[in-house]
């Protein structure tokens, strides 16, 4: 009885020091995930400069008038307000978002026109929306540098002075504090539940390039594009930074789903991240241009189903084969996709080349080197 007294006291005071671990860092407003050797972290610098955006754009569009021509009229008051096209998980999100602001809506215009926030061409705003992933938040609406952690890009180009003080400042007009504080199940169920396990990738890319990339970052949020992903290295190519949003289908894929159980109205395909690291990973050991090749996303789609073959459940295995079915129609799944995913296997199982030189072997037969 002793002991077990012992024990629950021990269990008791774990659960009190990692609980109070936990409030001090959500105080702090530090939002990120450690998983072996990759770490996703939340940019709330880019969050806040992509909820202006979103904002700016209902005020532009807002302006236009009905007519029989016009296909959209963005309005405030209206729920159906696409901000990243043919992803509902964002559109669902920035509908959320739209309601918990509305009632600041006038000021938060007012404040985006006045102070030149969202100023400058699209190509200079698409390089400041890339360039705050890097800066952070201070939990205080004060955003700042930290360019140090990763030197990687150069800001001398940018005026970012002028931007930090005018996101700091809408930081603090949208209440970013609290809006954070009583949203954080929605960055913890997107860090959790929407980002792909990029640790997996690592650990299986690294094994079959025998390259070893020793950390992954993935610098992202909830409200970051989902088209634009970006890769950087570090200067000694052991670090690899990664910046943008993930990507989540809903119930395009409910169509084509086999097993009932497995039907879900939202889906997240990993394939577009596995996509842009395995890029990044042939570029480091090819010899000859093989990227080029018509084929080769063939054979880039089956390295993928290989890679869920391995490091994932039968559940998630099966999920992503009927996402393949689905990009492909299940016909070109059956005759193209699914018989190179059978020799990449059968290749690999006989063990008589490791799965590199049969991925190189198998694109440079087809592409006619």
């Amino acid at each position: 009885m002793v002991k077990m007294k012992k024990l629950i006291v021990i269990f008791i005071a774990l659960f009190v020091g990692e609980f109070s671990v936990a409030q001090k860092q959500h105080s702090q407003k530090v939002c990120c995930l450690r998983e072996g050797n990759t770490e996703i972290e939340i940019s709330h610098c880019n969050a806040i400069y992509s909820i202006a955006q979103y904002f700016d754009m209902i005020d532009e569009n807002s302006k236009y008038e009905q007519s029989p021509d016009a296909s959209h009229r963005y309005i405030p008051e209206n729920d159906s307000i696409p901000f990243y096209s043919d992803d509902e998980y964002h559109n669902e999100l920035f509908k959320l978002t739209r309601k918990i602001l509305y009632s600041n809506y006038d000021s938060i215009i007012s404040y985006i026109n006045n102070t030149g926030l969202l100023d400058g061409s699209p190509i200079y705003r698409d390089s400041v929306y890339k360039v705050l992933f890097f800066y952070k938040w201070s939990g205080e609406n004060f955003c700042y540098s930290q360019q140090d952690k990763y030197g990687l890009l150069s800001y001398d180009s940018f005026n970012m002075a002028k931007q930090m003080s005018a996101l700091s400042g809408f930081a603090e007009i949208i209440h970013y504090n609290d809006f954070f504080r009583e949203n954080y199940n929605v960055y913890y169920d997107y860090m959790t539940n929407i980002v792909p396990c990029i640790e997996d990738m690592r650990i299986w890319m690294n094994e079959v390039f025998d390259v070893n990339y020793e950390r992954f970052d993935f610098l992202t949020s909830p409200f970051s594009d989902p088209f634009c992903l970006e890769l950087y290295e570090n200067e000694d190519s052991s670090r690899v930074t990664v910046i943008g949003g993930a990507f989540a289908f809903d119930d395009i894929i409910y169509d084509v789903m086999e097993n009932e159980s497995l039907k879900s109205l939202l889906y997240n395909s990993d394939f577009y991240l596995f996509e842009m690291l395995m890029n990044r990973y042939a570029e480091r050991v090819r010899q000859k241009d093989l990227l080029s090749c018509d084929y080769t996303y063939k054979v880039l789609l089956s390295m993928f189903l290989l890679y869920c073959n391995d490091m994932q459940s039968k559940d998630f295995f099966e999920k992503e084969k009927n996402y393949v079915r689905y990009r492909f129609g299940v016909k070109s799944f059956s005759n193209e996709i699914e018989p190179i995913y059978s020799k990449l296997l059968h290749l690999r199982d006989k063990k008589e080349k490791n799965l590199l030189h049969i991925y190189i072997d198998m694109l440079e037969n087809q592409c006619g080197y």
